[in-house]
């Protein structure tokens, strides 16, 4: 974790004053990956558990991620909208 970090923006050319970064981790850091996983792992636990996604034999595809990216899969648009509450509450609704 980072202490008084600031980040500037280059736009056209012309790069801004440094802002202040409140709180986080370095995209790319050594910690960053880690801080992710602990993060969306709960995530993927709830969308999992919440039986509005599609199953494959035995294998749960709600959820498939790769890296950062992540899909809602679902049988419905109902279901889809489930999916989407529960991620939009895990976040802390701030988006």
């Amino acid at each position: 974790m980072y202490r008084n970090s600031t980040s500037r923006v280059r736009n056209r050319g012309l790069l801004s004053e440094p802002l202040p970064i409140g709180h986080g981790s370095r995209q790319g850091g050594k910690s960053s990956t880690l801080f992710y996983l602990i993060y969306i792992n709960g995530l993927i636990e709830k969308v999992e558990e919440s039986d509005n996604g599609r199953c494959i034999y035995d294998i749960n595809m709600t959820s498939p991620s790769v890296a950062d990216d992540m899909v809602l899969v679902t049988y419905s648009k109902n279901g889809l909208d489930r999916l989407l509450k529960i991620s939009y509450e895990y976040a802390g609704g701030g988006f």
